[in-house]
């Protein structure tokens, strides 16, 4: 299912509602929660340390997931159109 999974992928653009760090020093895991505003419920998607880096609560980022298993191919701010505009 993974392998097929990579092939198929979806990208999702809103505010990140979340940032956490679970574990401890020798394992920490890194989360991300992004409301892309399609549905009730907000899943958080695990992320490497580079991807998880240099990213704040708030930002506006787009995310690239394979369908099902949500894996995270990239995540970067997201273009903001212009004011007025």
């Amino acid at each position: 299912m993974a392998a097929g999974d990579w092939r198929a992928a979806v990208e999702v653009t809103g505010p990140i509602l979340r940032l956490r760090a679970f574990g401890d020093d020798k394992k920490l895991r890194y989360y991300i929660a992004v409301d892309a505003g399609e549905s009730e419920s907000i899943r958080a998607w695990k992320v490497s340390p580079a991807r998880y880096e240099g990213l704040e609560q708030g930002d506006v980022v787009t995310a690239r997931l394979t369908r099902n298993l949500c894996c995270v191919r990239w995540i970067v701010r997201a273009e903001m159109p212009p004011a007025g505009g």
